[in-house]
């Protein structure tokens, strides 16, 4: 079996009554690397995680486009970002 990476889920709710609300609408964001804590921006649009992406000294922080699923890396790049 496949070692599968961890991910980011975003718990989306949906319309569907049958369904606990935070199952409803479970979608995953991104593969590949780590990712940890993440938080929305204010406009809804973007989500902001700490993570590592292959080629990272250590953490970074990211931004993610939930729209798109275009990542973008927000830290230096150099060092640990917490």
């Amino acid at each position: 079996m496949a070692r599968m990476s961890p991910t980011l889920l975003l718990l989306l709710a949906a319309a569907a009554p049958q369904a606990a609300p935070e199952l409803r609408d479970i979608r995953q964001l991104s593969s590949g690397g780590t990712h940890a804590e993440a938080y929305w921006g204010p406009d809804g649009k973007r989500i902001v995680l700490m993570g590592e992406r292959p080629g990272d000294p250590a953490d970074q922080i990211y931004e993610l486009e939930v729209a798109s699923g275009a990542l973008t890396r927000v830290s230096t790049g150099k060092g640990k970002a917490t």
